[in-house]
């Protein structure tokens, strides 16, 4: 099968880089930069380049990644859809909650596969929190992400990222939206450091199942610390670390990752989305263009709430 990859900067190459050595695909690689582009090339087997998404489904290619900034998401997700390509989007899906929809009515309409890159759903460590949700009552949770600015050119600019928190805060309101189902924004703000991507935004959150909770980021520390701590009556349920590990009363239940490979949650989306295509039953959950919808959605709400920090 061949795969166009949108994009061969950090994401392109991590999602080629399986489909091509484990897929078993031949990559097509759409990118200008000629020296990103050559880096990419070099690096990926059985990858050759093309000008245009035209160009790649004559050459015979059946789906895309695309792994371009968010701002670029929609334009050329659209292109890929037209032309009857299924597509893996990177998260955020769109910056607009109109070019989401959009989206969703064109793959839905063509019968094609569309997905967000939203990947913490397909870790053993999430799925098996899920599972241990739904044999327990929840009584509430607190979540919070907490790191420093990305280094990248485009996440510092809020035309082509979103901003921060919404190029980041959207991750854990799908990974509540996932374990939880509907939410409600109850109530919250956005404080953003002028002149700046950097931010910090507290969500007050309930849930069509009564889970009320609290949802932290933030883009101003030095050091990551991300942690969701559930309550049940008798428990304590827990996702730690950028792995997001399953704990119950402090013991770990499930790693989540099974290797040292930092890859490992893109490589099984990847696997999924690829193996969905050839019309292998879902054996892992992701993240449909709706769901996305949803969460992105919800986080737009509370960007009308915000001041600068002086």
């Amino acid at each position: 099968m061949k795969i166009l990859i949108i994009g061969g900067g950090r994401m392109g190459l991590a999602r080629a880089g399986w489909l091509a050595k484990e897929g078993g695909c031949d990559v097509l690689i759409l990118e200008p930069d000629e020296s990103v582009r050559a880096q990419f090339l070099a690096q990926v087997p059985r990858s050759s380049c093309v000008d245009n998404v035209q160009s790649a489904t004559l050459l015979g290619a059946r789906a895309a990644v695309v792994s371009v900034p968010p701002a670029y998401h929609h334009r050329n997700a659209r292109q890929c859809l037209e032309q009857g390509l299924h597509v893996l989007i990177e998260k955020p899906s769109t910056l607009e909650q109109d070019e989401g929809i959009e989206l969703a009515r064109i793959a839905k309409d063509r019968n094609l596969l569309a997905v967000v890159g939203y990947h913490n759903r397909v870790r053993s460590s999430v799925v098996a929190l899920k599972r241990y949700l739904e044999d327990n009552h929840v009584i509430g949770f607190v979540a919070w992400w907490v790191c420093g600015v990305y280094a990248r050119d485009w996440w510092m600019r809020r035309d082509l990222s979103g901003g921060g928190f919404f190029e980041q805060g959207c991750h854990f309101v799908d990974l509540l939206h996932f374990l939880f189902g509907r939410l409600d924004l109850a109530g919250g703000i956005v404080e953003r450091q002028k002149g700046s991507t950097a931010e910090s935004a507290s969500l007050r959150l309930s849930s069509e199942r009564g889970h009320a909770g609290v949802f932290f980021y933030s883009s101003l520390a030095s050091n990551k610390d991300i942690s969701l701590r559930i309550f049940t009556p008798s428990s304590v349920a827990q996702l730690e670390g950028w792995n997001l590990d399953f704990l119950l009363d402090g013991k770990r239940v499930e790693a989540g990752a099974k290797t040292e490979n930092r890859n490992e949650a893109f490589d099984l989306e990847c696997m999924e989305f690829l193996g969905r295509i050839r019309g292998q039953t879902a054996r892992l959950p992701l993240a449909t263009l709706d769901d996305a919808i949803f969460a992105e959605r919800l986080v737009r709400g509370i960007q009308f709430h915000e001041r600068s920090l002086v």
